[in-house]
Formats: C-alpha cells, structure tokens, sequence
C-alpha cells in the first residue's frame, strides 16, 4: 500500500493517511451525508432537492442504482428538474446504459436549450453507441453555447480523426490549443492528425510539445516513436519506444514498434526480445507471432519462424501476409508444394496479393508449368509486379 510522505523543514518526517485509510473517510462522510439526507426526507418527503442531493451523495459512493433511484423521485416531483435529469443521465453513462443517459440528456436540453454539458454529454453517449453523427452535431451545439470549451473541440476532433478527416480534426485540435496552450492531449492528438496526412515534422513537432507539457503521457512517446520509424529515424524511434514502456511496462504497442525497429536495423536478438514480450503480454496477437516470425528467420532460424507464422495462421486463419511469410520460407527450404500451396490460401483471402502472384508463379515456372505460370505472371504485372512477367518473356525469345 503506498503512503504519501510530506518533508517539512525542519526535517521531520509526517506520515499522511494511506489511500486506503482516505478512501475509509471518504465513505464515512458519504454515509453520513446519505443519512443526513436520510432523515430530511422523512421530515419533508415532497421536497425534490433532498431527493437530488442524497441521489449525489449515493453517486459519490458509487452507487448508481439507489442514485438513479432518487434522482427519478426527484424528477417525479419537480418534472423540470434540469439538473436531476442531467445527474441521473450520468448516473445511466456509469452503468453503461447510453439509450437511457441520451433520453435524459434529451430531457435537459428539452428544458433548457442552452445547457452546454447535457450536449457534451450526450455526444459522449452518442459516440459510445456509434451514432458519430449525432454527436458531432451535439458536440457543434456545445462548442456554439460555449466557444471556450476545449474538451469540446478535442473530441469533436477524434471524431473527425477516426473518421479520417484529418484536416478538420486538425482545425479543431488547433481551436482548443489557442484556447488553452497547456493542453498536452491536444498536441498529441493533433500530432496523430499530421502523421496520419503524412506530415511527420509537424506531427513530432506536436509531439514534443506534448511530452514538454506532460513528461508522462506515454501515448506521446509511443506516437513520436512511430513518426520516427515512418521517416526510418530508428534509433531515436527505440529511444520514444524505450521511454514508453519504462512509463508503462505493459504497453504492447511500444514493444512491437521497437521490435519493428530493432528489425530494420538488422538487430533481430532485440526484435525477438520485443516480439516475445509482446506476446507474454497478448497471446492473442497475430501480428506478433508473424513480427517475430521475420526476426527469427532474419537469423536463420527458419524452424522458429514457421511454428510462430503456423501460430499465427491458428489464431487468424484469415491472415494472407502470415501464409504469404510462411511461403515465402518454405520456397527458400526448396518446399516447393509447401510454398505454393500458402501462396494459394494468401492469394484465396486476398485476391489482389500482387507478391502472392508473382512468387507462386515463378515456383511454378521453375517446375516448368508455363501456363500457369504465365497467368500468376500476368495478374502479378496488371497489379503492378512486371518482373516475373518479364523474367518469362525473356526465357522464351531465348529458347
């Protein structure tokens, strides 16, 4: 249990209370006030702000049922309630009910037209049961009762960014920076906005704004790190990477991006390091049974590679690359029926699998099936691979 130290000058040590002994307190005075509450309501049973305050007090506690219970008595009595309904739809938002928070919200905003939070809110409900227009709506309604709200733009810009409009979110990422410059969230999310329109500069630009703002939001890191590894900036990519997980030691993504980064230095002992650590922590990753897959046959342990692309293959049978990978060891083991046959189930999930084409097709040309090999080869080139094709015409004019 960790205890909260406080040094005074003269260098005696005060023990504060432990968080376990402050949450104790905390109860005590909720239960009080609940009973407090309790007694004014047998006193004067017709009075809905008694109702309301011992609804907050029960929702204080954590208790949302009996909360939600005596926020509806308190809407029951006063059926303009605002703050009754907007209490009670957040109460519904803590269980998980969103239906139920959004026809409450309603109620507020149907009461009061320009109670900003009941927007926010709702938009936050609405984005929950993915209705992502709607809340943008919401979220453009709370933004115009209240231009200052910097949570506002911000989520009405991860809106925007999940859906990839990038430059909107960009825009609205920017509002609430000019709001409130301190907003290390928003430079990070603007500076995922960038990346993802290609602009790494600016994103690790944001970036390290972020990090300056907030040393510990990890997110930041790990973003930084990415933008890096797309400008293959490794080595400062596997310093972010490294921070990140010092931070949180259980954050799968940084040791996968720092594998991948060891991998394109030729580092594959580290890849494996990352990849195996990555799995110890979700077992259920396709993708880093096939990562680390590539750093094992990058050292030539071709047996490791394919248990751990066979893995892969187990947990995602509809994993093209992992057949592709798989393939492509078999064929350098001289597996020929092997290799083709996992081309063929890569080129069955996806039918557009230019390498797919071209690397079954030599197979087959070099077991001296020209036919077959002449249509790998052609589908291979109209995607884009001309090489087999090439290789093929050339082997004919010279017979």
């Amino acid at each position: 249990m960790r205890t909260l130290l406080v040094w005074i000058g003269l260098g005696i040590l005060l023990f504060a209370v432990s968080e376990a002994e402050y949450r104790d307190a905390e109860m005590e005075k909720f239960h009080t006030d609940i009973a407090g509450y309790t007694s004014a309501i047998r006193a004067d049973p017709n009075n809905p702000k008694l109702y309301f305050e011992r609804a907050n007090a029960y929702a204080d506690a954590g208790d949302n049922a009996k909360a939600i219970a005596d926020f509806t008595a308190a809407v029951v009595l006063d059926p303009n309630y605002a703050a009754a309904y907007f209490n009670r739809a957040n109460s519904y938002r803590n269980i998980g009910d969103d239906l139920e928070a959004i026809v409450n919200y309603s109620e507020v905003i149907r009461i009061d037209p320009n109670y900003a939070a009941a927007y926010f809110n709702r938009a936050n409900s609405y984005n929950a049961l993915a209705e992502y227009q709607k809340a943008l709506d919401d979220l453009t309604a709370a933004i115009k009762i209240d231009p200052r709200n910097t949570k506002a733009y911000i989520n009405r810009g991860n809106i925007y960014a999940e859906a990839n409009e990038h430059k909107k979110a960009i825009a609205d990422y920017g509002e609430a920076i000019k709001i409130n410059p301190d907003l290390a969230q928003a430079y990070n999310n603007r500076g995922y906005s960038y990346a993802e329109s290609g602009d790494n500069a600016k994103a690790i630009a944001d970036y390290g704004e972020a990090i300056r703002l907030d040393p510990y939001l990890v997110k930041a890191y790990g973003n930084r790190g990415s933008s890096y590894a797309d400008m293959r900036e490794y080595t400062k990519a596997i310093s972010d990477f490294s921070t990140a997980v010092m931070i949180e030691p259980r954050y799968v993504n940084a040791y996968i991006n720092r594998g991948h980064s060891y991998y394109e230095l030729g580092n594959y002992q580290s890849a494996i390091d990352d990849f195996s650590v990555a799995i110890n922590l979700d077992k259920s990753s396709a993708e880093s049974y096939n990562l680390r897959a590539q750093a094992y046959a990058g050292l030539g342990k071709n047996r490791s590679a394919i248990k751990d692309l066979t893995e892969a293959i187990r947990i995602n049978p509809n994993f093209a690359k992992a057949y592709f990978n798989r393939g492509s060891i078999y064929a350098d083991q001289d597996r020929y029926e092997k290799a083709i046959s996992d081309y063929t189930e890569a080129i069955r999930i996806n039918p557009n699998y230019t390498g797919a084409y071209a690397k079954r097709g030599y197979l087959i040309f070099k077991r001296g099936d020209y036919d077959r090999a002449v249509k790998d080869a052609y589908t291979a080139c109209a995607l884009g691979d001309c090489e087999l094709d090439t290789l093929i015409r050339r082997s004919n004019r010279s017979k």
